[in-house]
């Protein structure tokens, strides 16, 4: 049995240059709304990968039941139910593991995306609140 993954590998490209309207809409946009920002507060590594992380907690949740379940060999001797439960636990937390393996790097590359992406558009609206005018902006900003 072969497992085939494709890694998705995430970069950060600078979007080009905003325009004047631009600028002044986000401008106006961040003096008159507090709550704005160029950053999403729901662009997370865990809002995007929130279902595989849901999966990797019950895995790593269902591997001390099996190895309680493996080592308490009196309760799964003669009880049918123990035994599927032990199995099924054991089967989960060895998909999780390798699961997590498979993924780690696309996770890492993501959470690089990211720092970057936020660091870029944080700096981005700092220029923009401290500048007086577009061509502040444009000559700190983007030169």
């Amino acid at each position: 049995m072969a497992i085939r993954y494709t890694v998705k590998h995430y970069s950060f490209r600078e979007p080009k240059a905003i325009s004047e309207y631009e600028y002044l809409r986000l401008k106006q946009k961040l003096q008159t709304d507090q709550n704005f920002s160029l950053i999403d507060p729901n662009d997370t590594i865990t809002n995007n990968y929130s279902l595989l992380f849901k999966f990797l907690i019950g895995a790593l949740i269902s591997f001390p039941i099996s190895l309680i379940l493996t080592i308490a060999k009196d309760l799964t001797k003669n009880n049918g139910f123990f035994v599927i439960v032990m199995i099924i636990t054991g089967l989960w937390s060895v998909i999780g593991l390798i699961a997590f393996l498979m993924i780690a790097t696309e996770l890492s590359t993501y959470a690089g995306y990211l720092k970057k992406k936020r660091a870029y558009f944080g700096k981005m609206e700092a220029h923009i609140n401290k500048s007086n005018n577009y061509d502040d902006f444009f000559n700190n900003f983007y030169k």
